[in-house]
């Protein structure tokens, strides 16, 4: 009896190890609203949004995986919408890293619909189904193709950690636009939709997609809070700094431009150090040591060794 309690108390101490040790692994994630790319084909009809189905087929497999522990969608939007933040759309370094910290999680997932289109037609024409009241409609096999392109941002950095792609095509029914009803308010969670073969291909890509990002290899990168460095050179509006991508600079990242000045103090007569303010630039270009900033109207004088501080 002693013997059996004994490998009892090992098994369940052991599980709670490996929970314990998944918990602590695992990535915690916040999936901003996809959107549609300018540019898709919008053939569909109703209320069918590709971006919002993909969003909502994502995070269930982001649910899924063993890998992220997802941030809950109506949480976050309620959080964004209380500090003016914006819940779709592009998502730029400064923002993520406002989030992060605002909710709580290491990596904002965002992107776009790539390609939903028509791609062309199967069979030899169109199937008449008759309808209850008189007349018909009829149904018309077409080849679908989507595409999502997703961009995973190291909130402690505003690094981008990985670039994913995901596609698939395949042949539905047009009744509507794609194989049910459309305008009906159908939930992208709902079976009817999931058991489609647009349902089923879309699917498809979010988990393909979700796979992809569970090979990505996740290091640890500097605080964007410390971000600091000097200027090494000036050409006319481009101004260069010595820290670069190894130390957490991505482009459109902001940096004020400072000179520090020895000032004595009038009435206690004690040197001090006053940071006198030059101008401030915009990154748009970054290398492994070193990054290129334009500078914005009015910087005038910027010279080599003024310091450098994000914005």
């Amino acid at each position: 009896m002693r013997i059996k309690l004994y490998f009892s108390i090992i098994l369940i101490f052991t599980i709670f190890s490996i929970k314990l040790a998944f918990s602590q692994d695992s990535k915690r994630i916040a999936v901003i609203n996809i959107k549609n790319s300018a540019g898709i084909s919008y053939f569909w009809q109703g209320d069918f949004d590709p971006a919002q189905a993909m969003t909502d087929l994502i995070i269930n497999q982001l649910i899924k995986s063993q890998r992220f522990l997802v941030f809950d969608r109506q949480n976050l939007a309620a959080v964004m919408q209380e500090h003016n933040l914006s819940v779709s759309g592009e998502i730029t370094p400064e923002t993520a890293v406002e989030v992060g910290k605002l909710i709580g999680v290491e990596y904002i997932l965002t992107g776009s619909v790539t390609e939903f289109s028509q791609v062309g037609e199967e069979g030899g024409g169109a199937i008449a189904i008759p309808l209850p009241w008189g007349g018909g409609v009829k149904l018309k096999s077409k080849k679908v193709r989507c595409a999502v392109s997703l961009h995973l941002t190291n909130v402690s950095s505003g690094l981008y950690g990985a670039g994913i792609t995901a596609k698939d095509e395949t042949t539905v029914q047009d009744f509507g636009f794609a194989g049910f009803v459309g305008g009906v308010g159908l939930g992208y969670n709902n079976e009817e939709f999931l058991n489609s073969a647009l349902g089923k291909s879309m699917n498809k890509v979010a988990q393909d997609a979700v796979n992809q990002l569970e090979t990505v290899q996740f290091k640890e990168v500097p605080q964007s809070v410390k971000l600091e460095g000097y200027v090494i050179d000036v050409d006319g509006e481009q101004i260069s700094l010595n820290i670069g991508a190894k130390h957490g600079i991505v482009k459109g990242m902001r940096f004020i431009i400072f000179r520090p000045k020895e000032i004595t103090d009038p009435l206690t007569k004690e040197k001090k150090i006053l940071n006198k303010p030059v101008g401030e630039i915009e990154i748009i270009s970054v290398d492994e040591e070193t990054c290129t900033g334009k500078a914005a109207p009015g910087t005038q004088g910027v010279m080599p060794k003024d310091k450098a501080k994000r914005k």
